[in-house]
């Protein structure tokens, strides 16, 4: 919650102007979109795809009661926009999202052909693949709700690891694959961070986190990376039992990657007002250095970890050679290896092969035409009404 004259108050969820005098309400959440204020006191959103609301008590800043969650859906061009427009009276109307449609996982030969998995049906996400190149963890779309799989690459069977009725962050290996770790409600103010082992015993909330979101994890130590729900922190390093410190105090910092041998973090900033990839050593306080000035997210390393991959504009992948002595990194003369059109749920959408030559990610759907306008003349009544009934609007 900021009020108008720029002053942090406390997060909520959601993107809304309460009023043109007080406060507006802002989350990069992923799961989360469309907030608005409802005058004498509501606050109405969308969560995971559907229609909810709550209480919101306009003095003490505060949602007040248990959500309301319909089981309307509302369709979302992109994560956290929703087609949905509320009046300052309660005149709610949003355009009805298609049903969830199945997204495959796909890997392409860096100048080569595109293989989809033939794997059961479903809606992929956010994707890792493990050291020993065998196995991929990825993130599925149930709704409500989100599974972690992990997927044998040779024999092609899914084995799930976890499940939530909300919203799961990029999974990402560690311990030499042996386990993978997550978030549950990512960049909000309950993000959980857990860690599963890769033969699927249950995942176990990993003890003493420090608050935020998770947002890399080394490949063969214990440390992990996080960042604030605001994106204000920078990047905080912790090992389970020890200190946290800081990787760097640039603000609006994510998407972290370790190298081979967690002597260097990757990771993607828009400090200087476009999205780049800065570098820096694990272990130094030396400042970090940009290797890219076009425009590129999401860097992983090859497993030489003497290139990266991100991705640029219009859909570009991009390779970037990286050289490194002592505390200092240089960046070669980038190349494009292509364009693929990649799912975007705000996080990790490829991963590299350990071999180098294929990425692993779920394409980018086809839009689709909205068929279905649905109008509620009292949204908050409406949603109340539920509450108590546990009826659709």
């Amino acid at each position: 919650l900021v009020s108008m004259r720029g002053k942090p108050v406390k997060s909520l969820v959601g993107t809304s102007i309460v009023d043109d005098s007080m406060a507006w309400l802002a989350s990069p959440t992923p799961y989360i979109g469309g907030t608005r204020y409802v005058a004498p006191g509501f606050l109405v959103w969308v969560e995971l795809g559907r229609l909810a609301g709550a209480p919101f008590d306009l003095r003490r800043m505060q949602v007040i009661g248990q959500p309301i969650h319909s089981s309307d859906r509302v369709n979302e061009p992109f994560p956290s926009a929703v087609d949905l427009a509320v009046s300052n009276a309660g005149l709610a109307v949003f355009a009805a999202a298609p049903p969830l449609r199945n997204i495959p996982l796909v890997t392409a030969e860096f100048g080569g052909r595109i293989d989809t998995l033939a794997l059961p049906s479903a809606s992929y996400a956010q994707v890792a693949w493990a050291p020993d190149g065998r196995k991929i963890a990825v993130n599925v779309l149930t709704f409500p709700g989100m599974e972690l799989r992990l997927v044998d690459v040779v024999t092609r069977q899914s084995v799930l690891l976890a499940k939530s009725p909300s919203y799961l962050g990029a999974p990402h290996f560690r311990r030499d694959g042996r386990s993978i770790v997550y978030s549950e409600k990512p960049w909000t103010p309950v993000a959980v961070t857990y860690e599963v082992d890769a033969s699927g015993v249950e995942p176990r909330k990993i003890p003493g986190q420090p608050g935020g979101t998770l947002i890399g994890a080394a490949r063969h130590g214990d440390e992990l990376a996080f960042q604030s729900v605001d994106l204000s922190r920078g990047i905080e390093l912790w090992r389970p039992g020890g200190a946290t410190r800081r990787l760097t105090t640039q603000p609006h910092s994510a998407f972290v990657d370790y190298s081979p041998d967690d002597r260097w973090i990757a990771w993607s900033s828009n400090v200087s007002g476009r999205w780049e990839v800065y570098v820096a050593r694990a272990d130094s306080a030396a400042a970090p250095r940009r290797v890219t000035d076009f425009g590129c997210v999401t860097p992983r390393w090859t497993s030489s970890g003497r290139e990266l991959l991100c991705r640029g504009p219009t859909d570009s992948l991009i390779a970037i050679p990286i050289s490194t002595h002592g505390v200092e990194v240089r960046a070669g003369i980038p190349r494009s290896l292509g364009r693929f059109s990649m799912r975007d749920e705000g996080d990790f959408s490829f991963d590299v092969s350990p071999d180098g030559r294929h990425i692993v990610f779920a394409p980018a759907p086809t839009a689709r035409a909205i068929r279905v306008l649905n109008v509620i003349t009292n949204v908050a009544d409406e949603l109340r009404r539920q509450g108590e009934r546990g009826q659709r609007p």
